[in-house]
């Protein structure tokens, strides 16, 4: 199933650069961490993750999960 309206899909760049991606967020790290041992990227590469993002959103497939207190 694609993601309805992926082409207007929101990635705000500073939760994947300023947390996700940041070896300096107190939460974050630890994410940023899995990203670089499990797929050898870091801040450097912000751009090309967030591009991967926005492209995921308007060709990948989407499925469907739980509503917990992060997803609403």
């Amino acid at each position: 199933m694609k993601l309805p309206h992926g082409d207007k899909a929101i990635v705000d760049q500073r939760k994947v650069v300023d947390y996700c991606l940041s070896p300096y967020h107190d939460d974050g790290k630890h994410k940023a961490r899995l990203f670089e041992d499990l797929l050898g990227l870091t801040r450097d590469h912000a751009v090309w993750l967030l591009d991967a993002l926005r492209e995921a959103a308007v060709s990948g497939e989407a499925v469907l999960g739980r509503i917990d207190r992060h997803r609403r």
